[in-house]
């Protein structure tokens, strides 16, 4: 089973239970689907949209990688298919969140100096998400969920291949998903007394990300 964050994780039966609604049967099927299914969840990819017309990108890939192995992927992949882009944005925001934080175009050595800083928090956090983007007649997009698994849309499927054969990452029709399943989030400021919320995080990225009006 593939290493997960540390703000995720299977619920015991009392998380899972929190409120008298809830009946332990239910928490039983919930824990024998998990146990069933968890050896899917693992290293690999999934290819949701392909050739994909009038949206500015060409595919959208699913992908999963050990939690330590999370942020260099994700870094290969955004210098990869940003490799000829000066300027990019960041995109963030909470978990589930409609309306993520869009910054301002910037270098991208810039963001990824910026970033470095919440490197832990934006791969194990459950609470948040994080992602660069290009968009401006094409869209590139490299986002860690607030599952921690990658969601990339991109029209230079070649290149993103390349970067997963890299991390022996092979496509797998039968993977799954962490958020295909009953978890709970967590926010690892909670675990950690030197790391900060979530919305600190946020408030931070829009201070360097967003142009004062």
């Amino acid at each position: 089973m593939l290493e997960l964050a540390k703000g995720i994780h299977f619920p015991s039966k009392s998380e899972f239970c929190c409120t008298p609604e809830i009946k332990e049967s239910e928490y039983i099927k919930a824990k024998e689907i998990f146990d069933s299914e968890c050896e899917n969840i693992t290293n690999g990819y999934k290819i949701i949209i392909q050739n994909q017309k009038d949206t500015g990108y060409k595919y959208y890939f699913e992908i999963n990688v050990d939690a330590s192995l999370l942020w260099n992927l994700f870094w290969d992949i955004g210098d990869t298919l940003f490799d000829e882009l000066n300027n990019i944005y960041c995109i963030y925001g909470f978990k589930d969140s409609e309306d993520f934080e869009l910054g301002d175009y910037k270098d991208k050595k810039y963001i990824k100096s910026v970033l470095q800083k919440y490197e832990y928090s934006i791969v194990n956090d459950g609470f948040l998400s994080l992602g660069i983007a290009f968009d401006k007649g094409i869209v590139e997009e490299v986002l860690i969920d607030s599952f921690k698994f990658l969601r990339v849309f991109t029209s230079q499927k070649e290149k993103l291949l390349s970067v997963l054969e890299k991390y022996n990452l092979s496509e797998k029709t039968d993977i799954r998903f962490i958020d295909e399943f009953a978890v709970v989030s967590e926010t690892v400021a909670n675990q950690e007394n030197n790391l900060l919320h979530p919305e600190d995080i946020i408030n931070e990225l829009n201070e360097v990300f967003k142009e004062k009006s």
